[in-house]
């Protein structure tokens, strides 16, 4: 089976890695059922049916994992720089990287059950943040020229460090709306004395979206510089 999704991961450590959790829900039926975690070849039907029709599963190269009927899923990416992620791809929330691999969303998986909750009570207050951020910075530059990049970027930027302002210098400049505001967002959840200029920068923006969430971002790096 590995060799059957080569053609979906571009690579063969992933492939087995997928071939291995398979196998494991499969002993595993109670939770597969309890959390609507597919079976491989359901997990192909669905991905590519998704590919399909859904640009940031399609852009990112994702991989659906289940289908708890809620319109939400767990998508593992095969992009370079966030290969082997998990993504939560949330069709009226935030949808973000929540885990690093496999084996994270799999503990997830079993301190859900062990507590009788959902998966999304076990994912974490922040988004994974990528640990190749010159991978990640060339994805999200590769992806500007994808006419859905509104749509697969805003899920990109949370896993960014917010290390490099003067690359996210150039997300808050571009004449965009959704993309300025997830890094406006970001600040807000991570404030930073040195992200200042950056937020500056975003309440000149001309779209009010933009401009609202830059202010929310200073009020807390306001907030956490006057502690």
């Amino acid at each position: 089976m590995a060799s059957v999704f080569d053609a979906l991961t571009s690579e063969s450590d992933l492939s087995n890695k997928l071939e291995a959790y398979f196998a494991t829900i499969t002993v595993r039926r109670d939770l597969a059922q309890t959390f609507g975690l597919l079976a491989a070849q359901s997990v192909l039907q669905k991905t590519l049916e998704f590919r399909s029709f859904h640009s940031l599963v399609r852009g990112l190269e994702g991989i659906v994992l289940d289908d708890p009927g809620t319109s939400d899923h767990h998508v593992i990416l095969c992009v370079s720089a966030v290969r082997g992620a998990v993504l939560y791809l949330s069709h009226d929330g935030t949808t973000r990287i929540v885990f690093k691999d496999l084996d994270s969303f799999w503990e997830a998986i079993n301190r859900a059950a062990d507590k009788d909750e959902f998966v999304e009570d076990e994912h974490p207050t922040m988004a994974w943040v990528a640990q190749d951020q010159a991978g990640l910075q060339g994805l999200i530059s590769k992806l500007r020229s994808d006419p859905a990049y509104e749509e697969i970027g805003p899920a990109l930027v949370p896993s960014l460090s917010l290390e490099d302002t003067d690359f996210l210098m150039g997300l808050v400049d571009q004449n965009s709306v959704y993309i300025p505001e997830a890094v406006c967002r970001e600040v807000e959840a991570r404030p930073a004395a040195h992200l200042l200029p950056l937020i500056e920068r975003a309440e000149a923006h001309p779209h009010w979206m933009v401009r609202n969430a830059a202010i929310r971002a200073r009020v807390k790096i306001d907030s956490s510089t006057n502690v």
